[in-house]
Order: C-alpha cells, then structure tokens, then sequence
C-alpha cells in the first residue's frame, strides 16, 4: 500500500500542472532539448557532411545565396582592385580573369563546350541583352592574350569589365 501511494504521489506531481515537480521536470527536458539542437547545429556547422550532401558549406546553405557565390565575390574584388593599380599589365591580367570567371559560371550552371566561345554560342540574345558586347569584350580577351603588344587604357578595361559584369548579373551571380 505505501508503494501505490508512493506512486500515486509522483503520478499527482507529474500531471497536476501546479506542481513544482512538474515544471521542475519540464525545466529540465526543455533544457536537455535545446543542448542537443545547439549539439547539432554545432556538429553540423564543423562537419563537411553538408558539403557533401548539397555541394555548399553550412553557412553558404544558411545563405540562401547560390553555390560558389561568395567566391566569385572575392575574385572579382580582386578584379576591381586590379583596375584601381593602373597598370596596363594588371588591367589585361583583370580581363582575362573576368573571362575565364564567365567561363566559369556557365559551366557551372550546365552550358556545355570545349571553351568559353562555344558556350556564348549557346546563349540567346532574348535572354541575355547584354550578349553582342559580351562577344566584343571575349574578342578583347582573345586580343590580350595573343598580341603581347597589345595596348590597353584604363577607360577601355573599365569598360570591358563592366561588360562582363553585366552578362554576370544576366546569369543572376550578381
């Protein structure tokens, strides 16, 4: 008999809501959750296992911002900061990292080709407006890149790397 009213005790503690008993015990279960989600989150943020199963880091997923897009951030900042130097040399050294940049991207969202030509060649002029001088600017790379005489001012660097910007944000990297 003094274990049914043991029992009984423990049973009118948990159930009657008034009962230190009961929310001492609800204390402690919403603690004990909340120490394994912060436990997972941590767990998940040091883990590559997102990385492996979507292709981005936790923080990039988080994001809500396109894989590889944090990136691209960096290396077109590198870009600009190339055209700020004023050297000739770093100007053609920024187109040709813009180029292959674009290059880049339109592998990654699933154009197919040997190069960079072969996929502007896929894209439609309805889409992309800004396609025609994205061809001029291609043209300039090319340009850079075969004739080691090739002049370049400021203006026109600045230009060509706006071109390319723009194709970018058409291909929403931007």
């Amino acid at each position: 008999m003094e274990a049914l009213a043991t029992f009984n005790n423990i049973f009118d503690a948990i159930i009657n809501p008034t009962s230190n008993a009961y929310t001492a015990i609800k204390i402690l279960f919403i603690a004990t959750s909340l120490y394994f989600i912060a436990t997972i989150i941590y767990v998940l943020s040091r883990s590559h296992y997102i990385q492996w199963l979507y292709g981005e880091t936790f923080t990039d997923l988080l994001s809500k911002r396109p894989y590889g897009v944090r990136r691209i951030d960096k290396v077109w900042k590198m870009i600009i900061d190339k055209l700020e130097t004023g050297s000739e040399s770093d100007f053609k050294l920024a187109i040709i990292e813009a180029d292959s940049v674009l290059d880049e991207v339109l592998k990654k969202v699933g154009y197919k080709g040997d190069n960079l030509e072969a996929r502007l060649k896929q894209l439609s002029p309805v889409h992309y407006p800004h396609l025609n001088k994205m061809w001029e600017a291609h043209r300039a790379r090319n340009d850079i890149v075969r004739d080691p005489d090739y002049r370049l001012r400021k203006g026109e660097a600045k230009q060509i790397i706006d071109t390319y910007r723009k194709i970018l944000e058409d291909l929403e990297v931007f």
